[in-house]
């Protein structure tokens, strides 16, 4: 299978579009809107143009999280400024400044509300998921 090829049938994972008829899908949307809300779907620090989670650590993987966030609000007509509200996912505590640092340039106060989790494994072996909910 070419590059081209396999890299729209990755991108077709992760938002609900299927670009040919082998391709897995998976069965979650990327963002619904209700009304003036929009729900996002976990994002992992997955880059469709490399193929897989970008390398570097917390630091870079919470700055591609937050990348594919600010993309997918603004396909949405969202902006960073309409995010109430964050869950993150971390598979190790120790890495919990490190991305609060990130976090927090990324977001301005007043900071959605948060809840933050440890758990044991993500997929793709990331390090990192953030969840969000936006409303205008």
């Amino acid at each position: 299978m070419n590059k081209i090829l396999k890299i729209l049938l990755v991108s077709s994972l992760f938002t609900g579009i299927v670009w040919a008829k082998d391709a897995i899908d998976l069965p979650f949307s990327k963002a619904i809107k209700a009304g003036n809300t929009l729900y996002l779907s976990g994002e992992i620090a997955y880059d469709a143009k490399l193929g897989k989670v970008v390398s570097g650590g917390i630091e870079a993987e919470t700055k591609k999280v937050l990348s594919n966030i600010e993309n997918t609000l603004k396909k949405n007509n969202y902006d960073k400024k309409d995010v109430v509200k964050c869950m993150v996912m971390l598979t190790d505590i120790k890495d919990f400044k490190q991305f609060n640092g990130v976090y927090k340039e990324f977001f301005s106060k007043p900071y959605p509300t948060r809840s933050t989790f440890v758990v044991k494994d993500l997929a793709l072996n990331a390090k990192i998921e953030i969840e969000c909910l936006a409303i205008k």
